[in-house]
């Protein structure tokens, strides 16, 4: 053993014990290491173990001890002679393995309460992860769809997504994240958002030409607001006019396309 660790060529610590002329070693190697043939090697506490004095075979063991995966670890063994037949010996390791924490469940995603089917609406969410990493943020629509991971959004950034829902109805929305390490969290509790018929302005649930006489008192009779203001954006060009009220009458009277964003 000696040999191999003077030629240099092998990073090792071993230490020697003589059964014979110690009552300690004799007790540790005979109930520990089941001995009965001298000399015999141990290897990483008996993962490997040689009978005999082969330099070869104890470069093999050293070799396969090498090549295992263990835990990244930083030992450092110390020992001191305290004269009398007496070893100190100081032993430290220090653990540098990575243990990722999954994320935090995120907060209640937040967005508009009210809007109009077939208009894409944003959404936000809060979360942190314990180890600072960046997260990606998943939204669930609740129409069966849900996105993709968006990001990375880095540590205390608040995920975005948006989407437009085909059918007038109300909706709940969560959100979860996953790290860089891909350790997911649980759903986050649920926001709603109510949404109305595209064109119906007068907030009645159906669309017909009393919205388009409604979209025209507002505009030019200081009639009361649209309930959802993108419900009366019929041609769904963020602005609420006379055009909207043409679009209602055509799809009405002329089988011109839906209200709403085709």
């Amino acid at each position: 053993m000696h040999t191999v660790l003077a030629s240099g060529l092998y990073n090792f610590v071993y230490s020697v014990m003589v059964y014979d002329v110690n009552t300690y070693a004799d007790a540790y190697l005979t109930n520990i290491y089941n001995f009965y043939w001298l000399p015999t090697c141990y290897f990483d506490g008996g993962y490997r173990q040689h009978d005999g004095t082969t330099t070869s075979a104890i470069t093999s063991r050293l070799l396969q001890c090498g090549a295992r995966e263990v835990p990244d670890l930083d030992l450092s063994v110390t020992l001191t002679w305290l004269g009398s037949a007496s070893i100190q010996v100081d032993v430290s390791i220090t653990n540098n393995q990575y243990i990722n924490t999954a994320p935090l469940t995120p907060e209640t995603p937040v967005g508009p309460p009210t809007g109009a089917a077939t208009f894409p609406y944003p959404f936000t969410a809060a979360a942190s992860d314990p180890d600072g990493d960046s997260l990606y943020f998943m939204f669930d629509w609740g129409d069966s769809y849900q996105s993709d991971w968006l990001g990375p959004f880095a540590a205390g950034e608040d995920g975005m997504g948006a989407h437009p829902w085909t059918t007038y109805g109300t909706y709940e929305v969560k959100a979860k994240v996953k790290d860089t390490a891909g350790a997911e969290s649980a759903w986050s509790p649920v926001a709603t958002i109510d949404l109305a018929k595209p064109g119906n302005a007068n907030g009645d649930a159906s669309v017909n030409v009393g919205d388009a006489v409604y979209i025209i008192s507002y505009i030019f009779r200081g009639g009361p607001a649209p309930p959802v203001m993108n419900a009366a954006d019929a041609n769904c060009d963020n602005k609420v006019n006379v055009g909207d009220a043409v679009y209602i009458i055509s799809y009405i009277f002329r089988q011109g396309p839906a209200p709403g964003c085709q």
